[in-house]
């Protein structure tokens, strides 16, 4: 298994239980994130810190997750952007093809489920 510990990562999630669930899945990772609740707050964090993983909730957000998915890959350069992970409970109306086309480059279905966590987090391991 690669060692991803050093990882850093950044949940965009403002639902309290997924929070919590996907912390901890995480943590018995060797994983922490930081946690931001919309989008505002995600692009600042996204501003002041590099990201090696984002995992965007995109049924609490709307239409948010894409939005900042397109911001990132626009506004900073190829080799600084951190693999993003579209995460909703549905595949949603504008689907898993809409996230791609935003520039996502992983989808994961909610519940978590930390077995496919940990591959979509490996995903972007071999990536590199």
């Amino acid at each position: 298994m690669h060692d991803v510990s050093g990882l850093h990562i950044l949940l965009v999630e403002n639902g309290q239980v997924d929070q919590n669930s996907a912390r901890k899945m995480l943590a018995r990772m060797g994983l922490h994130a930081d946690l931001a609740t919309e989008k505002i707050e995600a692009l600042k964090y996204l501003a002041c810190r590099a990201y090696d993983i984002v995992l965007i909730d995109l049924e609490t957000l709307g239409l948010d997750g894409l939005e900042i998915a397109r911001i990132v890959r626009e506004s900073w350069m190829p080799a600084e952007q951190p693999y993003i992970i579209a995460m909703a409970t549905h595949d949603l109306e504008y689907g898993k093809g809409a996230c791609f086309n935003a520039g996502m480059d992983g989808f994961m279905r909610k519940p978590l489920i930390e077995e496919e966590l940990e591959a979509a987090i490996l995903s972007r391991q071999g990536a590199l």
